[in-house]
């Protein structure tokens, strides 16, 4: 199975916006930035993280750097796609979405459908041609579909402690996480010092910056393991661990069981499964 990350976007604080026609179906992959998709038409299989679903006009949904998907087109699809990163967007509205624990998609009523769709095609379409005046009609259009699909998801803001820095920095992990990263990256990004950084982050998310590092990359090494066939020591390089040993130790405190143990569960289940269905839809209907 081939698997890709793919990195395309030249400004970083900006949001990009762009229509597809999709005939042809898209493998595996990743970004290393954050996408809203909206369905116009068509229809597709759907697979994020190893879970897949049918979806087609009026589905829209958020993914995350760290999710792993691919397309296969049922039949010719037209989509809006909004790529962007935490430099791009409110970072505390965004981490509202990661805060939810909420499936990051929705299907909307031919009502709400028609009221989001405009703020979509606006978003593609119009340019002013000026660069400051471009970032902050974009930056709010975007923000706005991302307020419209929190409604949806009926997830109620919450009591967010830590400012929009801190948030900033803890997006900038789920967006590098495959790469080596050090506190003073993360204060860079965040313009805080390095121990505010660290103490607040500790005090606001209960936990200390490697752990959850180290818990984003758990997360992304297990989809993979689930979602592609790649062998088990490359997956713990492409997760951002520095070694086999410290992924697989790491894993199996998680997890409980080691990587192998994981894939190969995932596979008996999935082979049963496959096998029920062909069982089931071979037996005459009574």
């Amino acid at each position: 199975m081939r698997f890709e990350r793919r990195t395309v976007l030249a400004d970083p604080t900006v949001p990009n916006a762009d229509r597809r026609s999709l005939d042809f179906d898209c493998s595996s992959h990743t970004h290393d930035y954050f996408e809203i998709e909206l369905i116009l038409e068509g229809e597709i299989e759907h697979t994020v993280n190893g879970v897949t679903s049918r979806i087609g006009r009026g589905d829209a949904y958020l993914l995350l750097p760290s999710d792993i998907h691919s397309l296969k087109i049922l039949k010719h699809t037209e989509l809006v796609n909004i790529s962007f990163t935490e430099q791009a967007v409110s970072p505390s509205l965004l981490y509202e979405f990661i805060a939810s624990g909420a499936p990051l998609s929705c299907h909307l009523s031919e009502s709400e459908f028609d009221e989001l769709e405009p703020l979509f095609s606006l978003a593609v379409s119009r340019r002013f041609g000026i660069p400051e005046l471009d970032r902050k009609y974009r930056k709010n259009i975007c923000e706005c579909i991302l307020i419209s699909m929190l409604g949806k998801l009926n997830v109620k803001p919450g009591q967010l402690r830590g400012n929009s820095a801190l948030f900033r920095g803890l997006l900038y992990i789920n967006r590098n996480f495959e790469h080596p990263i050090s506190l003073a990256m993360l204060a860079e990004a965040a313009g805080l010092s390095k121990n505010y950084f660290s103490s607040e982050f500790n005090r606001t998310f209960g936990m200390s910056v490697s752990e959850y590092i180290s818990a984003v990359r758990l997360e992304y090494a297990h989809s993979l393991l689930i979602s592609s066939d790649l062998p088990i020591t490359r997956i713990a390089l492409e997760s951002g661990f520095s070694s086999f040993s410290m992924f697989s130790r790491s894993f199996r405190q998680k997890y409980g069981e080691t990587p192998s143990e994981c894939r190969r569960q995932h596979a008996l289940a999935d082979e049963t499964s496959k096998t029920q269905k062909k069982m089931s839809a071979s037996c005459p209907q009574l």
